[in-house]
């Protein structure tokens, strides 16, 4: 058998209520915690660029209080972080999905480096 994870949690959680699965070689951990908080990181160990920025989360408010769809793209968001800053491909890479990009309003143009923005710029 091959060792996937080892290493001390960093806060408690309960065991009874946690669950793993193992899916098309996804493991999926769902780890239900004794404090209700965010953590920094799942691990004691873990190295700081493996750590989630909780200064841009509202750690007062439970994730259980946000919608689904809200909580799906909480999760993401902190997941695809994580990727980024390992090199790794975002969820969407893993998933080949390309994001769609919803078109500029009217009157609003993008600007780039590469726009001329000099005033006798003819349209």
């Amino acid at each position: 058998s091959k060792i996937l994870l080892e290493g001390h949690l960093k806060d408690k959680i309960l065991p009874d209520e946690s669950t793993w699965t193992l899916e098309s070689a996804v493991l999926l951990l769902t780890l239900d915690k004794y404090a209700k908080n965010w953590w920094e990181v799942v691990f004691a160990d873990e190295e700081e660029k493996d750590m989630v920025d909780t200064t841009l989360i509202n750690t007062k408010r439970n994730i259980s209080e946000y919608d689904d769809a809200t909580q799906g793209m909480i999760r993401k968001i902190l997941f695809d972080q994580r990727q980024e800053r390992l090199g790794l491909p975002s969820s969407d890479d893993i998933l080949g999905i390309s994001p769609e990009i919803p078109p500029l309003p009217d009157g609003v143009e993008y600007i780039d480096k590469n726009t001329n923005l000099s005033p006798d710029k003819k349209e």
